[in-house]
């Protein structure tokens, strides 16, 4: 999408005419529309990029060939969104996370001076510094309250400077307002690219992925291995709660999927005996709505944490 015009502004649909706006949304909406009979508003097109998709573009240089990556979003249907989302869902109390990563493992630091700089971008357009310019604020006024480090390296140069960026954010919690740290490692222990961020000990909560890696998931036949795996991560991690990460639904992975009845059985009697056992995390909400999976789960997993506090 960004062959055509290099400049990453030009993809910010807050900073664009009607006419080059309406032509940026109707161009990513075509993938989907070109695959299915399914039709995009471009409100729809719009909110979901911005909600779901903080991509890391990498744009060529016009000299020299370097590689300049940017983080971008799609900012045309914020002043849509009053009150805010973020701001509607955190007034309830819980907490809002910008969510670093994906499943592609396709994020890399360079140096400490580009987690620094990473860490300075995200703490002044989504935590609570104060952007330059303000109309590049995806969220607007709403504050997010901390960061989420789903991040899969595929290289050893992936794998580096991420304990950077943790420290880098840590440094802006202050009295009044905390950064909270999350981290969603493979179930993999150590896991290869987290394993010096982990270390830091600054991370508020980790979810760990028990799925799609059969050296640690479930199975009726080895659920040992995921037992294993949870007891390696309970006797070396030091951060103040372990979630059990799971799929909400056979869809969504090619293996490690629990029946809600195995899980109960077999999985959250020997899980919830350890003293950071804080709860389940449900990959994704949108399955999890279709198989009920939290529903059918949910008495069994809040019963244990009753006496445990949280964040």
């Amino acid at each position: 999408m960004l062959r055509e015009d290099r400049r990453i502004e030009a993809w910010d649909p807050a900073g664009n005419s009607d006419i080059r706006r309406n032509q940026q949304i109707q161009q990513l909406g075509m993938p989907l529309t070109r695959k299915t009979s399914l039709k995009c508003s471009p409100y729809a097109l719009a909110c979901g990029f911005v909600w779901a998709c903080p991509v890391k573009a990498r744009v060529v240089d016009n000299v020299g060939g370097d590689t300049t990556e940017h983080l971008c979003f799609v900012t045309g249907c914020r002043a849509r969104m009053e009150p805010s989302t973020s701001s509607t869902v955190r007034s309830g109390g819980i907490k809002v996370l910008l969510s670093l990563g994906g499943d592609r493992g396709l994020q890399s630091l360079n140096s400490t001076e580009d987690a620094h700089q990473v860490a300075e971008y995200i703490y002044r357009n989504f935590l609570g510094g104060t952007p330059s310019p303000p109309s590049r604020r995806p969220f607007g006024k709403a504050v997010l309250d901390g960061v989420n480090f789903s991040v899969a390296g595929k290289t050893p140069m992936d794998r580096m400077h991420w304990e950077d960026l943790a420290k880098a954010l840590a440094g802006y919690s202050t009295a009044r307002r905390k950064v909270y740290l999350v981290a969603a490692p493979q179930c993999t222990y150590p896991d290869p690219t987290l394993r010096k961020a982990l270390n830091t000990g600054l991370f508020d909560i980790v979810w760990i992925r028990f799925y799609n890696n059969t050296s640690c998931q479930y199975s009726e036949v080895r659920p040992w291995a995921l037992m294993g795996s949870w007891l390696q991560w309970n006797s070396n991690l030091h951060v103040g709660g372990i979630f059990l990460g799971l799929p909400a639904s056979r869809e969504l992975v090619g293996n490690g999927y629990v029946p809600p009845v195995n899980f109960m059985a077999e999985i959250l009697p020997y899980i919830s005996n350890f003293p950071r056992f804080w709860g389940v995390m449900l990959w994704d909400r949108y399955q999890d709505k279709r198989s009920k999976y939290s529903y059918w789960i949910r008495s069994a997993v809040m019963e244990p944490q009753a006496a445990k506090s949280s964040i």
